[in-house]
């Protein structure tokens, strides 16, 4: 016999004494439990086991199952509030589009969101009161719900990075860097132009969440359409008295210039941003 050709297979083909072995279909069956927009298989293994001598072994065709199993669009409103820091929040999530907090006690709206998603993963939340001092140890009593993944997890303000959703990530404690931005504005009226000789950054230093965590600021004179890099400065652990600062920054022309401040863990609380134009007085 010279030849012998097993056309399809989905378990094991075996063959003795020949001379060639080709296989020239067989079927993967590949499950995906992680939501994704794409999904990709750049790579597979096949394991071809001869017992006798045979050259070549060819593979010329295969078959691929995909089974996708993910979070469905749900264009439904949720509303939740939660107490954190002696701040309540109330949660607006706006189906699969944004999720936008109000603080009721500064009398602000935020926007959170999940990665390269507009919107938060919670979709529910709240304070667990009557669990003891269990969840403290997790950062606070903040129970919330994760219709993307389906888990359960805690709030904690003072974390700086997020935890992988991946079961591999997780096992070996990997975590996410996410983005903080805040946003301010310094108003200029009539045709005059302010300098901007400095900008300071008042917040709570020397806790940042991993070694190499920056605060970056933006500005923008265009409205927010454009914005210019002024630096990323990074956040010594430890140095609990670290100045903040940027410098000349140009002009400040009418209608004023937004300032945005980036960090990604480097900085667990932003108390002031303060803007030297040459008055005793910064803004």
């Amino acid at each position: 016999m010279a030849t012998a050709r097993v056309s399809q297979y989905d378990t094991n083909a075996v063959t003795e004494g020949v001379a060639e072995t080709e296989v020239s279909q067989y079927d993967i069956t590949v499950v995906f439990n992680f939501p994704s927009v794409e999904v990709r298989v750049s790579q597979y293994d096949v394991d071809v086991l001869t017992e006798a001598p045979s050259s070549p072994v060819m593979v010329s065709q295969y078959d691929m199952d995909v089974v996708y199993r993910g979070k469905v669009y749900n264009p439904k409103l949720r509303a939740w509030n939660f107490d954190l820091d002696g701040h309540e929040n109330y949660v607006l999530r706006l189906g699969d589009g944004k999720t936008l907090v109000y603080d009721l006690s500064t009398e602000q709206w935020s926007w959170w969101s999940s990665g390269s998603k507009g919107y938060w993963r919670p979709s529910i939340g709240t304070n667990w009161t009557n669990s003891g001092s269990l969840p403290y140890g997790h950062g606070s009593n903040v129970v919330v719900g994760d219709d993307t993944f389906g888990i359960i997890g805690i709030l904690d303000p003072e974390y700086g990075v997020d935890d992988s959703t991946r079961a591999e990530d997780r096992a070996a404690g990997t975590t996410i860097k996410f983005p903080r931005i805040a946003t301010a504005q310094m108003i200029t009226r009539g045709r005059f132009n302010n300098p901007c000789y400095q900008v300071y950054l008042v917040g709570n230093m020397g806790r940042p969440a991993y070694t190499g965590a920056t605060v970056t600021l933006s500005y923008s004179d265009d409205n927010g359409v454009t914005f210019s890099n002024a630096g990323a400065i990074p956040v010594v652990a430890g140095n609990y008295h670290q100045e903040i600062v940027w410098r000349s920054l140009g002009l400040i022309r009418t209608p004023g210039r937004i300032f945005r401040i980036e960090d990604d863990g480097a900085v667990p609380q932003i108390d002031e941003l303060s803007v030297y134009d040459g008055d005793p007085t910064p803004e």
